[in-house]
């Protein structure tokens, strides 16, 4: 299978912007974006109600922890059991966590060396987020480093809904 194929990315980059009750995609092509001092989003404060806090940083770097690490036996951790997981690079959907597993066991394969770090979290609630974030690897002897947004819906502290937008 030649799903790392189309993770050699180069430069492109995509952002995320949160509007009202829905989530909207903003994709740039091409060269990074010169950072800008215009307010995209907004970024949740954590709560200082303990029973209400969501720390969404945590969750995003414990998230990808099961990818970094490839732990196949912690993806229901952070998964719901009918999760729907889409990949629009890859033109994938996977349904419930099984799939998913084996999504991830083909990365990795194709892959070894797959890793992502958190670079931003914007946050409309606790049920709904966006992850910017930087992916390295090496396919087919080439490393490459690219970065993308998962926007993701979660219920009872995992995710229900996921889709990775990158180029």
């Amino acid at each position: 299978m030649q799903i790392m194929k189309n993770f050699r990315l180069g430069t492109h980059a995509a952002c995320a912007l949160l509007v009202g009750s829905s989530l909207m995609l903003l994709a740039a092509c091409g060269k990074p974006a010169k950072p800008s001092t215009e307010t995209v989003g907004v970024t949740a404060e954590k709560s200082t109600d303990p029973a209400t806090a969501f720390d969404a940083k945590a969750f995003a770097d414990n998230y990808f922890s099961v990818w970094n690490n490839k732990q196949l036996d912690k993806v229901a951790d952070h998964y719901a059991p009918n999760i729907t997981y889409r990949d629009l690079n890859l033109a994938t959907e996977t349904h419930g966590v099984p799939e998913l597993q084996k999504f991830m066991q083909d990365a990795f394969k194709a892959t070894p060396d797959l890793a992502f770090k958190t670079l931003d979290v914007v946050v409309q609630s606790p049920e709904k987020l966006a992850i910017r974030w930087e992916m390295t690897g090496t396919s087919d002897g080439k490393a490459f480093k690219t970065e993308g947004v998962s926007m993701m819906t979660l219920a009872g502290g995992k995710v229900v809904w996921n889709a990775d937008y990158y180029k």
